[in-house]
């Protein structure tokens, strides 16, 4: 690609991109061009950037400096760089006064237009280009709000440099007109980034700060006001929250509507919660409205209520019934009910109805995996070679299935099977599947201790390959990974799991919180070498997002039985952690069995 080359042949010369309060730490590099670079493509930078114009040495110098390059214009490789210094020069010649000004106006021209090659070249999957023509675009023009907002978003998105994206954005909150449609989604882009990070004081702060302003455009104050409510939603804050969403009228929209709910669930007022959702869903059409009654039924199964669930359940079956989705979902209620007949007639008519798409059978797979029907998931792994479908992942679903049926003997025979007919055929999730062989040899049977030896060394070091993949895991592939070692009686490889899960993500208080019980079931209360006390540990997550509740009543039953804290330092943990453990809700219902 032309433009593409000629813009790497650019950035190459230019001197190292920087930002007023950031640099990235690491981007991607330019692959080298193998395309015969003209010796005039070397003068480009200065010409097309107009980088040695002496616009404060007065008219004269001006008019020498275009003397000197109004030459080199043409022989820019790219026509619409070439074109755009023309017209400047040309400006400039004729207004020699306003230099300065022509010059900052052209900067921003081509500043646009890196962003267009750097949108066109995500378009393609060149990476690299796209990197070089954000960081160009800002280096043109460090006012252009959409440069920003593009580098930021390959910055979080596409090389994980949240930190750098959140500080490039911040950089230029100052110089934003926060009422223009652009200024809007800066604004809420810098928000939503924050939160990626679980870093709410910080939106809570600068979103309140924003709405003090009572000249700001109403559809900004909904935007930042929903940010806030949010925010202060996961820190636990809810009295605030609903302060919020009733003062903006945040609950006019079904996702308000949502929150609002969540934020009154969750801060104890269950009935009104309910009554939410129930008075406002005939409000909402389509997937609005299902998403309200989607957000009903999970209520529900956690105040372990099913019943009332599968009423709302067949209420959006009828309103959507070509929907594979809820018909898993409805399975999945009758099965807790225990409604056998009724639970075998709808799995037949999932299976007839909906084989043809992928992702309703994978969603199939998902839930037997995690209830354990291993029967279903071969069907379905099978299925998928038959239909074409991502075999490795209804393979890899398959091996979970048995280990959750304590059958981990049967999933190591059943991979080395498939490992043996295809030596690729886990090629594309071998992170996993290894973490799943290793969570297999740590809770296989052991006939005696040699075996328990063996199979200890080999499960460590399948979980140290999924440890130290290339792609690191994400924060769920621990928690998934721990889960399975902590059900199987494994507490000691699973609270290792979720130290580095911990060390790997140190702002996911989920994560930590799933680290504080399998600490607890471990017996490692006390510090240990770098192992922080158990109590600093808890300490910590009560200042952070609020994670699930249940982790609460594992750490109540900690203080109260096995902390050898004293007495003032429990009665004061007591109090802050009580109201948060919340004993009437289902707790197999939070962890999605």
């Amino acid at each position: 690609m032309r433009r593409a080359i000629h813009l790497l042949l650019v950035c190459a010369s230019l001197p190292p991109f920087t930002w007023a309060e950031s640099t990235p730490t690491q981007t991607p590099k330019a692959p080298a061009s193998t395309a015969p670079a003209a010796a005039s493509s070397q003068s480009d930078p200065e010409v097309v950037l107009l980088l040695g114009m002496p616009v404060t040495q007065g008219k004269e110098a001006t008019l020498a400096y275009l003397a000197k390059i109004g030459g080199k214009a043409d022989l820019i490789a790219d026509p619409i760089l070439r074109r755009s210094v023309r017209l400047t020069l040309a400006a400039i010649e004729s207004n020699p006064d306003q230099a300065a000004q022509i010059r900052q106006g052209h900067l921003a021209s081509i500043s646009a237009y890196f962003v267009e090659i750097g949108k066109k070249a995500l378009e393609e999957g060149d990476l690299p280009t796209a990197v070089q023509a954000g960081q160009l675009a800002i280096r043109c023009s460090g006012s252009n709000t959409q440069a920003k907002l593009f580098y930021a978003d390959i910055l979080h998105r596409k090389i994980g440099k949240s930190e750098d994206a959140i500080l490039l954005l911040k950089s230029g909150l100052g110089t934003i007109n926060s009422s223009e449609p652009m200024g809007r989604a800066y604004l809420e882009r810098y928000g939503q980034i924050l939160q990626a990070r679980h870093r709410d004081p910080e939106v809570i702060d600068f979103t309140l700060n924003y709405l003090k302003n009572k000249d700001l455009a109403s559809e900004t104050k909904t935007i930042l006001a929903f940010q806030a409510a949010t925010s202060l939603y996961w820190c636990g804050r809810y009295p605030e929250a609903t302060n919020l969403i009733e003062t903006y009228k945040l609950d006019k929209t079904a996702s308000g509507t949502m929150l609002h709910s969540l934020c009154l669930f969750d801060g104890g007022r269950v009935q009104q919660a309910l009554s939410v959702l129930d008075n406002r869903a005939p409000d909402f059409r389509g997937q609005e409205r299902d998403a309200i009654l989607s957000q009903h039924s999970r209520l529900l199964s956690l105040l372990g209520q099913p019943k009332q669930a599968l009423s709302l359940t067949n209420d959006r079956i009828s309103l959507d019934g070509a929907n594979g989705f809820l018909r898993v979902q409805r399975l999945a209620i009758l099965d807790k009910l225990g409604q056998r007949d009724e639970y075998e007639k709808e799995l037949r008519a999932i299976l007839d109805q909906f084989s043809g798409s992928d992702s309703v059978m994978l969603a199939l797979a998902n839930y037997g995996s995690q209830r354990g029907y291993f029967s279903l998931c071969e069907l379905l792994a099978n299925l998928a070679v038959a239909k074409g479908y991502d075999t490795a992942t209804f393979s890899a679903l398959h091996l979970e299935s048995l280990i959750r049926a304590g059958k981990s003997d049967l999933c190591i025979r059943t991979y080395q099977n498939v490992n043996m007919a295809n030596k690729g055929h886990f090629r594309s999730n071998q992170t996993m599947v290894q973490a799943l062989l290793g969570i297999a040899y740590h809770l296989r049977p052991k006939p005696n201790p040699a075996v328990e030896k063996a199979d200890r060394s080999i499960g460590d070091k399948y979980l140290e390959a999924f440890l130290e993949a290339e792609i690191t895991p994400g924060p769920e592939a621990f928690r998934s990974v721990s889960r399975h070692l902590i059900d199987g009686g494994a507490t000691d490889p699973a609270a290792r799991i979720l130290s580095t899960g911990v060390q790997t993500y140190p702002w996911h208080s989920q994560l930590r919180a799933d680290w504080i019980s399998a600490r607890i079931l471990a017996g490692q209360g006390d510090a240990y070498g770098t192992r922080p006390a158990l109590v600093d540990e808890v300490e910590r997550l009560l200042t952070g997002r609020r994670p699930l509740p249940p982790v609460w009543g594992d750490i109540l039953g900690w203080l109260r039985s096995e902390s050898r804290l004293d007495a003032a330092r429990v009665r004061k943990l007591e109090a802050a952690i009580e109201p948060l453990v919340r004993p009437g809700l289902d707790r197999d219902a939070f962890l999605g069995r």
